[in-house]
């Protein structure tokens, strides 16, 4: 289920990022009214920046079956999407006052937070094809450390759950999974700071 949310939400980043090829970016109002768009394409360093993500976002939706691998891709697409978002900033301050900005001008703000959230949480199976489930965990936690990672597994042996839990995993759930057990992990890896924040301000009041 969470890796059909992950792929909702870089298809959304995706159809964002796409739209831009096709999207003004401002208009420019002439002294006499007149109204003359500018397309995001027509400016040179937008239109590097729009390739390069989509092509991001596109290895990142080719490459579901490597969650590790689309895990990096999301983060990459992530920051160009931001610098994109940068870029566009400045040129709101620079020139707020001659031109009208399209509310997609926030859109990679938009798809950079979708790619975050896909590549927040890394749910793994134990028995996969390659590479294990608790060797792609050692492998994760080397690169990103901070990364919540939660295992889902059919073994119910201890040694297994005793080097998952050695190498720092987020949850361990035993198969069958439901739906509600799945949505309970990811409440808790994505929301702990708000629930523990929130349940201490009760508490004082």
């Amino acid at each position: 289920m969470w890796t059909r949310i992950q792929i909702l939400y870089i298809s959304i980043a995706t159809i964002l990022v796409a739209s831009l090829f096709f999207c003004d970016f401002a208009t420019i109002i002439g002294p006499e009214g007149s109204e003359v768009s500018i397309a995001y394409r027509e400016k040179v360093p937008f239109l590097i920046l729009n390739i390069m993500a989509f092509t991001a976002q596109i290895s990142a939706l080719a490459s579901t079956k490597v969650r590790f691998l689309q895990m990096r891709v999301c983060i990459i697409a992530a920051l160009l999407l931001l610098g994109f978002q940068i870029w566009i900033g400045v040129d709101f301050f620079t020139h707020r006052k001659e031109m009208v900005f399209s509310f997609t001008a926030l859109f990679p703000l938009v798809a950079s937070f979708l790619d975050v959230m896909a590549a927040r949480n890394i749910m793994l199976d134990e028995m996969m094809p390659g590479l294990t489930g608790l060797e792609t965990l050692q492998t994760i936690k080397e690169i990103t450390p901070a990364t919540p990672v939660v295992m889902v597994t059919k073994s119910e042996e201890e040694d297994i759950m005793d080097q998952a839990i050695g190498s720092k995993i987020a949850d361990y759930l035993i198969k069958p999974v439901n739906p509600n057990q799945i949505l309970l992990t990811l409440k808790k890896n994505i929301h702990r700071k708000e629930i523990v924040t929130e349940v201490t301000q009760t508490g004082y009041q």
